[in-house]
C-alpha cells in the first residue's frame, strides 16, 4: 500500500488548478469587480455633471439657482450605492469679443476679468457656472494599492450668460 501511494498521481491536476484559482484567479476577479464599480460610478458622476451643466445652460439664467443645479446634478447621477454631493459656484466676468480664431477654432483676442457690479467700455458681462459632483465610494473588497474608500469627483464649467 505504501508503494502505490507515492506512485498514484491521479487528482494532481485538480489540486494544481485549485491552488492557481485560489491564489491567482480569485483575487484577479475581485479586483476587476472593484474597478468595474469605480468606473461605473465615475460614469454616473459624469452623467450628473452633464445634466447639471445642461440645466444651467438651457434654462433662463435669471431663474437658474445653485440649489436647482445641485438638484439636477444629483438627479442626473441616478441610483448609486452612496449619496453624491454637488457644489455649484458662479463667477461673473467682463469679456471682450474675440478678434478671430486659431487653427483649432479656438477664439483668440478674448479677455476676461472679474467684476463686482458692472462692465465698462466695450466689454460685456458673462456668467460662468462651475459644478463639482463627488461621491465617496466604499469598495466591497479591499485591494492592495487601491485606497478604500475612494473619493470620485467630476468637475465642469459652462458659460450660462
Amino acid at each position: 500500500m505504501i508503494s502505490t501511494f507515492g506512485a498514484d498521481e491521479g487528482g494532481s491536476i485538480a489540486l494544481e488548478t485549485a491552488l492557481v484559482m485560489t491564489f491567482f484567479l480569485v483575487p484577479l476577479v475581485l479586483g476587476m469587480t472593484d474597478l468595474g464599480l469605480v468606473f461605473m460610478t465615475r460614469a454616473q458622476l459624469d452623467q450628473g455633471l452633464q445634466a447639471a451643466l445642461f440645466y444651467a445652460w438651457y434654462n433662463n439664467p435669471t431663474v437658474v439657482t445653485n440649489a436647482n443645479v445641485q438638484a439636477a446634478a444629483i438627479a442626473g447621477v441616478g441610483q448609486t450605492s452612496q449619496t453624491p454631493t454637488a457644489t455649484v459656484t458662479q463667477t461673473n466676468y467682463c469679456v471682450t469679443s474675440p478678434t478671430g480664431s486659431n487653427a483649432n477654432g479656438t477664439p483668440t483676442g478674448s479677455t476676461r476679468a472679474t467684476y463686482a457690479t458692472a462692465c465698462t467700455g466695450s466689454t460685456i458681462p458673462a456668467t460662468y457656472m462651475t459644478v463639482t459632483v463627488s461621491v465617496t465610494l466604499t469598495l466591497p473588497v479591499t485591494v492592495p494599492y487601491l485606497a478604500n474608500p475612494v473619493t470620485l469627483t467630476s468637475t465642469g464649467t459652462a458659460r450660462i450668460q
